[in-house]
């Protein structure tokens, strides 16, 4: 368990560092707010700020509950106990991963461990414009 501690505290030390920046940038991530353009940007890095901010306790909780199951298994499960405690481990290490980097930047290095060659991104438009379909998007006017 102590190695889950370890892992825990490397965690949060990485949101430590995440929400100094946020305070520190926080003035001019409310004036890019102004910029319609740059609204869902800024609304999307206010989401990432809360799930940080509020990651810490999820984390401990998910570790004392797990803590607490752990010990309580009945003396017949005793064998379970320390893949139990790994198994703890690696959910408390994909939680903060997850928390930290981003779930889809995470999706994309699963798929791409895995072997697969198609990623899927979240950030294409499902329509294309009318100049990309007909082939004159990139076309000078010449």
């Amino acid at each position: 368990m102590a190695l889950a501690y370890l892992i825990l505290t490397i965690i949060f030390a990485l949101r430590n560092i995440v929400i100094v920046l946020f305070a520190a940038g926080s003035l001019g991530i409310a004036a890019l707010y102004l910029i319609p353009q740059l609204q869902d940007f800024v609304k999307s890095v206010l989401v990432y700020f809360i799930v940080i901010v509020f990651m810490q306790p999820a984390l401990i909780f998910t570790a004392a509950v797990g803590t607490v199951f752990i010990q309580n298994l009945p003396p017949e499960m005793n064998m379970f106990v320390s893949v139990s405690y790994v198994a703890l481990i690696i959910l408390l290490v994909v939680m903060g991963i997850v928390c930290i980097v981003g779930k889809s930047i995470v999706s994309r290095i699963v798929a791409l461990a895995c072997g697969g060659s198609k990623m899927t991104n979240n950030t294409v438009p499902k329509a294309l414009p009318a100049s990309v379909k007909n082939g004159t998007g990139c076309q000078s006017g010449m």
